[in-house]
């Protein structure tokens, strides 16, 4: 399954039982690699993925494709992640410790 089938399968999961995000407004932004951009927007408790950087991201991820489907499937910490460097966040670093929160109630 590619990465980006793993987001849709998240996202389905997280716009079917909304109540975890309802309070969550923002635009996430994950560098993969060189040139491969998802961004995730939260609003009113829908969440839409785009790929590429159409929007404007208030927190920006930058890890490898691996490290994120560990976090994905909880075989990592994401505050064990950023501590080694193997999760790097531009932007407001409160949103991405919030992301690890909601999606804990997901994953």
């Amino acid at each position: 399954m590619s990465i980006r089938d793993e987001f849709e399968h998240i996202i389905a999961r997280m716009n079917a039982n909304p109540d975890p995000i309802r309070s969550l407004q923002a635009v996430y932004q994950f560098k993969l690699g060189e040139g491969q951009f998802l961004q995730v927007k939260f609003h009113s408790g829908q969440v839409e993925l785009f790929d590429g950087t159409p929007l404007r991201a208030e927190c920006r991820i930058i890890l490898s494709e691996q490290t994120l489907r560990k976090l994905i499937n909880d075989q990592l910490n994401a505050v064990a992640a950023y501590m080694s460097g193997a999760l790097k966040v531009e932007g407001k670093l409160s949103l991405a410790f919030k992301l690890s929160e909601v999606l804990k109630a997901y994953i």
